[in-house]
């Protein structure tokens, strides 16, 4: 990956745990509204492509180790630069976890509380949380039942966006 993409680029997990339930990172923030948001974060220069950051950042986040089953979902917004900032959301196993929050986010003043929450993996459930984003958030409500079928996006390899994202040897 190039500095742009790996700038431009954000990784999530949908973490599946071992006991049929969505690992979320509940976030409060001072004058804000909590919200849930998937783990994950920005794609760094030590990264050789998006999986191994995801990897870092799950491990950075929740201390856990997944396997990455495929790739669900891909959002586009704009940054006010106007250049594009993809989110690439991947369905995971997470294999095993301790909690322990390693990285950097997690010592800034004023960031605000990053609280790991399992909630089940229903429609309900996911409705009782303010999930954001909300484009994917409405895409999984849509598909819960469906993951399995879904197909997974690295496989598109002709795509343009796919090779925009992973470099021209995707």
């Amino acid at each position: 990956m190039n500095e742009w993409q790996k700038n431009s680029t954000r990784v999530r997990g949908v973490l599946i745990t071992s006991d049929s339930r969505l690992l979320l990172l509940k976030r409060i923030k001072h004058n804000r509204r909590k919200y849930w948001v998937f783990p994950g974060g920005g794609v760094e220069e030590s990264d050789a492509d998006p999986e191994s950051a995801l990897r870092r950042e799950i491990f950075e986040e929740v201390g856990g180790h997944i396997e990455i089953h495929k790739l669900l979902f891909i959002s586009k917004e704009w940054w006010s630069n106007g250049l594009p900032q993809y989110q690439l959301f991947f369905l995971c196993s997470l294999l095993w976890w301790d909690g322990i929050q390693r990285g950097p986010e997690f010592s800034v003043p004023g960031s605000g509380q990053y609280i790991p929450e399992k909630i089940p993996l229903t429609l309900p459930a996911l409705r009782k949380v303010n999930l954001v984003p909300s484009e994917f958030a409405n895409f999984l409500a849509r598909y819960l039942e469906y993951l399995d079928l879904l197909p997974d996006f690295r496989l598109m390899k002709a795509h343009p966006l796919i090779k925009q994202i992973w470099g021209t040897e995707a």
